[in-house]
Parts: C-alpha cells; structure tokens; sequence
C-alpha cells in the first residue's frame, strides 16, 4: 500500500493494519482459477482498520468490521 499523509509524507507501507492518517492506494494480484487485478483508494483517519478485497475493490473498513 501506498500513502500520502497529511502532513505531505509519502511512501509504501510493510504493515498494513495500521498506519498513519492520510490517503491510501492498494493494489492486489489475485492469482487462483480466474486471476485478476484489483486496486482501491481510501482515507484513512483512524489508526486501525481491515482491508477488505472483493472482486471488484479494495477498500478499508474501521475496527468494528466485520459488525460495523
């Protein structure tokens, strides 16, 4: 993942479920039966959430996910 933060920092992260507040680019290689590409951007305001892949995006849902 990859982000800008608000304080004009940039950069890849290696720890993905938590990080600094700012906006945030993923991107997932899916390689299975049917391999695909998907990719996301989201802000992030919070210091925890999950990253969830469907088929179609990535997006990040705070700490309460899945029973937000």
């Amino acid at each position: 993942m990859w982000v800008m933060t608000d304080l004009g920092e940039c950069g890849f992260l290696t720890d993905v479920s938590t990080g600094p507040a700012g906006q945030y680019t993923a991107v997932a290689f899916i390689d299975g039966a049917k391999s695909f590409r998907v990719s996301g951007g989201f802000r992030i305001t919070a210091a925890r959430w999950d990253i969830v892949i469907r088929n179609d995006t990535i997006t990040a849902l705070g700490s309460c996910y899945p029973n937000c």
